[in-house]
């Protein structure tokens, strides 16, 4: 082989080389986009371990958020329908949190937990929430 055939040889290896790695490090979404823009880029599937990391233990929502009840201290969430409810939560003038549920349950930490009836529970919650914001 000449000098000149042996490095097209090896250039051609390097260029293939490249373009596989390139090929390895996500894929664009289809169809073609103009100059300038953007572009989703979906990262590459990583394996993940057998052993999955422990799932936190979270009480029924309706075992927590029952009228006169107590907010347990230390509430994070609450599970209904199999899923996770983390619930809203706002720094109180007091130093407290208040901890509303599904727009109608209220509570603060080892407080009583409150239901928001009647024809305006929105309006009842903002009053509630201005009161604690101050």
């Amino acid at each position: 082989m000449s000098g000149t055939s042996t490095r097209a040889a090896a250039l051609a290896a390097l260029l293939l080389g490249v373009g596989l790695i390139l090929t390895g490090c996500g894929d664009r979404t289809a169809g073609t986009t103009a100059p300038g823009t953007a572009v989703s880029v979906q990262p590459s599937p990583v394996a993940t371990s057998t052993t999955a990391a422990p799932v936190p233990s979270y009480p029924s929502c309706a075992t927590v958020w029952r009228a006169g009840k107590r907010l347990p201290a230390g509430y994070r969430a609450c599970r209904s329908a199999g899923s996770v409810v983390r619930d809203q939560r706002r720094g109180c003038s007091s130093g407290q949190v208040l901890v509303v549920h599904d727009a109608r349950w209220y509570a603060v930490s080892r407080g009583p937990v409150n239901h928001v009836t009647g024809p305006h529970p929105g309006r009842q919650l903002r009053k509630v929430v201005h009161t604690c914001v101050g």
